[in-house]
């Protein structure tokens, strides 16, 4: 008996080739899956490299360029809100002073109008109460408006 005709030998070489396939299938999916999970980023990759390539595009020094020619074209226009700034925290200041020096002369007036009250200056100083009250908000409005100026200040 050749060795051709022999089914023992055949079936044998044949599982051979069938463990080989498998083998085969397995390195072939294997490549499959890395692929498949290796491409899932190119395009975040490419956004990215499109991205790497503007940069690498743009010299250092054309950057500075820019950067200097911005700050000669902002800086006027800081400058101006900065002046404008610290005149309105002047004048916010004026006006402060003016309204605690009239809110000062009303409680002197309010203390010597309370030894002698007839119905009408009762009257009256119930008015001035609530108009101190008045002038007491708006310094306080005047307050804090003055300190968003001070903080503007400070941070521009």
């Amino acid at each position: 008996m050749s060795t051709s005709n022999d089914p023992l030998q055949f079936y044998q070489s044949l599982y051979a080739c069938q463990v080989a396939a498998d083998g085969c299938v397995d390195e072939a999916d294997n490549a499959y899956n890395n692929l498949h999970n290796s491409l899932k980023d190119v395009s975040r990759f490419k956004q990215i490299s499109e991205f790497n390539r503007h940069f690498i595009l743009i010299s250092e020094s054309q950057v500075n360029t820019a950067k200097t020619q911005l700050a000669n074209d902002i800086e006027p226009q800081i400058r101006s809100l900065v002046v404008r700034a610290e005149v309105a925290l002047k004048a916010l200041l004026e006006r402060q002073e003016q309204l605690k020096l009239k809110a000062q002369r009303r409680q002197e007036l309010a203390h010597k109008a309370k030894s002698n009250l007839s119905a009408e200056d009762a009257g009256v100083l119930q008015k001035l109460a609530m108009q101190k009250e008045r002038y007491e908000m708006m310094i306080k409005d005047e307050q804090s408006q003055l300190d968003e100026l001070e903080q503007a200040l400070a941070s521009g």
